[in-house]
């Protein structure tokens, strides 16, 4: 879905049909070989050889179907789009925290994870122009915040546990903040809080990079 969504940023830059098309067809791909239906639920596995059901997988792919169904005006696409983000919404926990999977054995609440969600499902609805899941997002928003990312602007890994502390809940808690931006006033501060954390603690001046985890 990264790749699919980055060709079409690309082709709002430089028009070109073959940036377009590409992506299409990554959405039909995943639509033909990953798309799973059972007991009236829609969904998307997390490969084509399974039939697991990761929540964040399913904010992702619904967001590209919707992109890509409104950019080439596929009903289709748009209509199953809708099916596969109930499913995701539905697995939110009443405390607004989304487990990784609906399996009982993988069932952990962690940042990253749930920052797709929360980036995915914000993006779903601006593509659509709805409002639908607003309440969800603001659950989910909240208990992202108070959990997942200290007072201090430290990122967390899980939601009861600092550690390990790991670049990918640096970056995506920043990416979170800043998309989700119209959930809270405070959505912007706490982005530059973690961003200026993670430069500090994460970043090797002396090599240029940023460390893995700590």
């Amino acid at each position: 879905t990264y790749t699919a969504n980055a060709l079409l940023d690309l082709a709002a830059f430089i028009p070109n049909e073959n940036y377009k098309q590409a992506a299409y067809m990554a959405a039909k791909y995943i639509l033909n070989k990953m798309l799973r239906k059972s007991d009236g639920t829609t969904w998307f596995s997390y490969t084509p050889l399974d039939h697991t059901k990761v929540v964040n997988i399913n904010f992702m792919g619904a967001y590209l179907l919707a992109r890509a169904g409104v950019q080439f005006n596929d009903q289709y696409m748009i209509d199953l789009s809708k099916a596969i983000v109930s499913f995701a919404v539905r697995t939110q926990n009443e405390d607004g925290s989304w487990p990784y999977s609906i399996a009982p054995e993988k069932r952990w609440v962690d940042n990253f994870h749930t920052g797709f969600n929360l980036e995915f499902l914000h993006k779903y609805q601006r593509t659509l122009q709805i409002n639908d899941f607003r309440e969800q997002l603001e659950k989910g928003f909240e208990y992202f915040d108070k959990n997942m990312v200290t007072r201090e602007g430290v990122p967390k890994y899980y939601d009861d546990s600092l550690y390990p502390i790991d670049i990918h809940s640096c970056a995506q808690s920043i990416i979170t903040y800043i998309v989700c931006k119209n959930l809270s006033q405070i959505s912007i501060n706490r982005a530059e809080q973690v961003l200026d954390w993670t430069v500090n603690n994460m970043f090797n001046k002396n090599g240029g990079y940023f460390y893995y985890q700590k």
